[in-house]
This record gives C-alpha cells, sequence and structure tokens, in this order.
C-alpha cells in the first residue's frame, strides 16, 4: 500500500516590524499549493530520504509548537502593555498636582506602563518574529524536498521506529 509522505505546507506569515499593531502570525495546517491532482508520482522506496522527511516533518511540527506557545505569550505581553497603556491615559486627566499619593500612583502605573511596553517591543517581539522565521524556514526545506511524495506505507513504518532526527 503506498501513502503520500506529505502536503506542501503553506508558509507562516513573516513577521518583523509589522507586528506592531497586526495580528499575530499563525502556523497554517498543511495545504495544497499549486500540485496537479491526479499527476503520476514515483513511488519513493529509499530509507534515507523517507527518513530525512520523517525528520523534517518533526522539524516543521515542533516549530509550530513552538510558535503557538510563542504567539499566546505575545498576545498575552500585548494585552497587558495596552492595558496599563490604556489605564495611564484614563488616569492622567484625572490627576491632582498636590494629591502626593495621586502622583506616586500614576508614577508607578507610568514605570508598570513603560515596563510592558519595554517586554513587548524588547523581548517577546524579537523573540516571536524569530521563531517564525526558524518556522517559516522548517516549512520551506520540507516543501522542496518531502511534498507531495508518495510512499510505501510499511517501509514508512520500519523506517520511522527508533529515527533519530539530527537537531537543527
Amino acid at each position: 500500500m503506498k501513502i503520500r509522505l506529505g502536503r506542501k505546507i503553506a508558509l507562516g506569515v513573516v513577521v518583523g516590524i509589522a507586528l506592531i499593531g497586526t495580528e499575530t502570525a499563525r502556523a497554517q495546517a498543511p495545504l495544497v499549493e499549486g500540485e496537479q491532482t491526479g499527476a503520476a508520482r514515483a513511488l519513493v522506496s529509499d530509507p534515507a530520504i523517507i527518513g530525512r522527511c520523517l525528520c523534517e516533518a518533526r522539524r516543521v511540527s515542533g516549530e509550530r509548537a513552538l510558535l503557538e506557545s510563542l504567539d499566546r505569550e505575545y498576545r498575552a505581553a500585548k494585552a497587558h502593555a495596552q492595558a496599563t497603556e490604556a489605564a495611564v491615559n484614563r488616569v492622567r486627566p484625572l490627576l491632582k498636582a498636590d494629591d502626593g499619593e495621586q502622583i506616586d500612583a500614576y508614577r508607578r502605573l507610568l514605570v508598570e506602563s513603560q515596563r510592558a511596553d519595554h517586554d513587548l517591543y524588547g523581548m517577546v517581539q524579537p523573540a516571536y518574529a524569530a521563531q517564525v522565521a526558524r518556522y517559516n524556514q522548517a516549512v520551506n526545506s520540507y516543501n522542496q524536498g518531502c511534498a507531495g511524495m508518495e510512499v510505501d506505507q510499511a517501509l514508512q513504518s520500519r523506517v520511522g521506529q527508533g529515527l533519530a532526527c539530527p537537531v537543527p
């Protein structure tokens, strides 16, 4: 019995400075991009090629899991930064210059807002953008070498047992 080893996977959204004020990149479910349905494909029976493609598929899956984790972290950091900025903007017009406690509370809020911005744009966003790049690289590598391959299911199963993939 022959099966298709994989389909082309859509690249994640390229992220850079555009992350500011945009929604986050999403790992895409496997998609067929430009494949010809019904086209004759050779059956791959080389265990080395099958093993390489299985490892590449695992790498894509691992990178996607990391991307999803960083996506949650990015969303949380962004929400925190927006919430503290909104609080600063709400409190500022109500400040009484002669109320020391109010001024001190406002300064603490302002420091928290600045810290949230620093965390978001100085740490979380760059880590997230770097992970998007790693995910896109893994997907591109898989798509170039493995998408659409047809392999014997029994051979794939044997190759996959105990397969040790190199760490990139």
